[in-house]
């Protein structure tokens, strides 16, 4: 548990005193209240029966929407109607680091000779490298769910080593990425392929590295018409002030 706490306590002190107060403390990050609004909107379009037509995001212009971060804010829903949205966001962005350390050091400790403790700190320091706390820091929560890596890794070695048993879960991890952060979704085929090339000296691999391969690709396929949909505008932003005429600093529109 060495590679879950520590990346907790540091998550928790870098927030504090959110930790202790979920549903009141707002962080002041890039994207952290416009996460809480989206998933608070959705979650009440999807249970609560709201009409959610009347949104005003892209104003004056009309846009369409394709929202990611699906997994967390899944939880996040699950969650609101105990901890309200704010709580919930903070804590699935609490536990976001500390559970993408956990699993890299599970993969770390099942696919070397290190030690517990030495695996345990490894995955805590993926789980604090610059990148994950950078982006802890914008408060982007597609992103911070680096877990998604690990997770990946994990399912594609079993895919070689269990057959086509371990296959459900390489695409579960596929459908994902490709819905909650298609920035690490890009990397899946890499990783993907990297396995794949490993098997072509091992003949009676060879074929499940096909399988992982096809796997994936099935996986990851629905997420093309839902990001490239017909009718979906490049811009989401909407004019920060109502100006006459737009100052010349900023794009026009301005994002808020």
């Amino acid at each position: 548990m060495v590679a879950f706490l520590v990346p907790l306590v540091v998550c928790g002190a870098l927030w504090w005193p959110v930790p202790v107060q979920l549903d009141q403390v707002h962080v002041h990050t890039a994207f952290g209240d416009s996460h809480v609004w989206v998933f608070d909107r959705l979650a009440r379009g999807l249970f609560a029966d709201a009409d959610l037509a009347d949104c005003r995001a892209g104003y004056p212009v009309e846009q369409s929407m394709r929202p990611i971060g699906m997994v967390p804010g899944l939880v996040i829903m699950l969650l609101r109607p105990v901890l309200g949205a704010l709580g919930a966001a903070n804590l699935v962005q609490l536990l976001s680091l500390p559970t993408s350390a956990l699993l890299a050091a599970l993969w770390i400790r099942r696919t070397s000779t290190v030690d517990d403790v030495t695996a345990a700190l490894l995955g805590a320091a993926f789980g604090l490298c610059p990148t994950l706390l950078g982006t802890f820091a914008t408060g982007e929560i597609s992103n911070t769910q680096a877990w998604l890596l690990p997770a990946f890794l994990l399912a594609s070695q079993a895919s070689l080593d269990r057959g086509p048993r371990a296959l459900p879960l390489v695409a579960l991890v596929g459908l994902a990425a490709a819905f909650t952060s298609p920035y690490y979704a890009l990397a899946l085929p890499v990783i993907a392929g990297g396995f794949a090339l490993s098997t072509v000296r091992r003949p009676h691999q060879r074929l499940r590295g096909l399988g992982l391969l096809a796997t994936l690709g099935a996986a990851l396929l629905p997420a093309y018409p839902f990001y490239a949909g017909a009718g979906v505008r490049t811009s989401m932003f909407r004019p920060a002030r109502a100006l006459t005429s737009p100052p010349l600093e900023l794009a026009h529109p301005a994002p808020v």
